[in-house]
């Protein structure tokens, strides 16, 4: 009885090795069955082969586990097959049959073809769906990533303001902490800032603590005794004004406010104490009650000059 060895993949290339090339071979191969089934074939016809004592075959290869490890195995079982053929040797192969022919291609090639190129496109939907479910992890992770970046931005924004702040009250000739001055800022962003803006620092242990407010404010005049006498505070607006350039002079800063419409101005720059150094420069600025309205009116100062109202001490 002659050998006989049941395998419908290796039935199918017998029949069908000289009527299709071997891309087409290949092509229906990979489109119709199997990876295990293809594995299977191959080590069948390998270990068939090897009894043949026939040089110069190629070596079975091991293929890992991947997306093109059944196209690699039809690579290599048509290989050994075509370098068979090409010895004289396939009628020395066992007689391949099929005990399922449900296993053996029987439709048109060009309908295998069809059958081929739509498992090709169900496998190009998987990867396509693996690379979306990709693409949405890596857009949660942006969201978080701009989230923190927000963040960051929000915490350096914080701290320049701050510094600002420092570089300010350290041009002060007295400790600003020492009352709960107002703050008030010349914004040219009306849109952000909505005009004026108040700002009232909270007390810092005993020694910034609030000071008690004023109860009494002497009026009686005409005081005879020499020994008891007042010294009011002066009827001038005050204020500490920054964030001017480093180069501005107080004649400078004078005879433009006195340009604006402001009387009785009065500038005195302040000099950083122990040796510190800025990149803009500080004034006490003074002026008649009278001229409120222009020395609070942001836009009868420089774009970008804070103005804080000047805390006297007592």
């Amino acid at each position: 009885m002659a050998n006989v060895t049941v395998s419908e993949v290796l039935c199918f290339i017998a029949n069908k090795f000289s009527v299709l090339t071997k891309l087409q071979l290949k092509s229906i191969l990979v489109g119709f069955y199997t990876e295990e089934e293809l594995i299977v074939a191959k080590d069948g016809l390998f270990a068939s082969s090897a009894k043949l004592n026939v040089d110069g075959l190629p070596r079975p290869v091991k293929r890992a586990r991947g997306d093109n490890r059944a196209k690699l195995t039809a690579d290599d079982l048509l290989d050994l097959y075509m370098c068979l053929d090409e010895k004289g040797c396939l009628d020395r192969l066992p007689t391949y049959v099929a005990r399922n022919l449900e296993r053996v291609p029987s439709v048109k090639l060009e309908d295998m073809e069809l059958y081929c190129v739509s498992q090709k496109l169900e496998s190009l939907d998987k990867r396509l769906s693996a690379v979306e479910s990709v693409n949405a992890k890596l857009d949660r992770v942006m969201v978080q990533l701009d989230t923190q970046q927000a963040n960051i931005t929000d915490v350096v924004e914080k701290v320049s303001s701050a510094a600002t702040f420092k570089d300010a009250c350290g041009q002060l000739d007295h400790h600003p902490t020492e009352a709960a001055s107002a703050l008030v800022v010349v914004d040219t962003d009306k849109a952000d800032s909505g005009g004026w803006h108040t700002v009232h620092r909270k007390s810092d242990g005993a020694r910034n603590s609030r000071r008690q407010a004023i109860r009494v404010r002497g009026t009686k005049v005409g005081i005879t005794d020499d020994a008891v006498k007042a010294i009011p505070r002066k009827p001038v607006l005050a204020a500490f004004v920054s964030r001017l350039h480093r180069d501005t002079t107080d004649e400078e800063l004078t005879t433009y406010l006195t340009r604006e419409g402001m009387k009785g101005v009065v500038c005195r720059r302040l000099e950083p104490k122990d040796g510190q150094t800025f990149r803009t420069s500080a004034f006490y600025v003074s002026c008649c009650v009278e001229s409120a309205e222009l020395f609070y009116n942001e836009e009868c100062w420089p774009a970008g000059v804070e103005l804080r109202d000047w805390v006297y001490k007592r």
